[in-house]
């Protein structure tokens, strides 16, 4: 490994510490909501969810509520639910990773 990817390596590592993801900084009075998560704050380290990408949102509701694409395979999570046949994610480290992402 050179020298510019373990600094990559580390600073993504200090990313992942602080509860940083593509660089939008999850507050942790957010993080805290998050208490149905079984987890551990996968989404915050790895971008997946277990080893599932986070969900595919189509569009965003109001505070914690994410409308995701029909037709993704979803896994179980406590903070997915359903409206019809149409998927729902009430997560709030996912709502505001989407939302401040969406505003980047």
């Amino acid at each position: 490994m050179d020298c510019t990817s373990l600094e990559i390596a580390i600073e993504g590592e200090r990313k992942q510490r602080m509860g940083l993801h593509m660089n939008v900084r999850v507050p942790e009075d957010v993080r805290e909501e998050a208490i149905e998560c079984k987890r551990g704050d996968a989404c915050l380290d790895t971008g997946h969810c277990t080893c599932e990408d986070r969900c595919k949102v189509r569009h965003a509701g109001d505070r914690n509520v994410l409308f995701l694409d029909v037709g993704q395979r979803l896994s179980a999570c406590p903070y997915l639910m359903y409206c019809g046949i149409d998927p729902i994610c009430t997560c709030p480290v996912n709502y505001y990773l989407y939302t401040h992402q969406s505003a980047n």
